[in-house]
């Protein structure tokens, strides 16, 4: 993403959800984890 771009910038964080979907095959989503 270009979240470094942003003002001000907006990083991934534990907690969050990363998605992907690929049309007619499913969904593929990965959990953010941290310290």
């Amino acid at each position: 993403g270009v979240g470094y771009a942003r003002t001000p910038p907006v990083w991934m964080k534990a907690g969050d959800r990363i998605e992907i979907e690929i049309e007619g095959i499913g969904v593929l989503s990965n959990p953010v984890v941290g310290p």
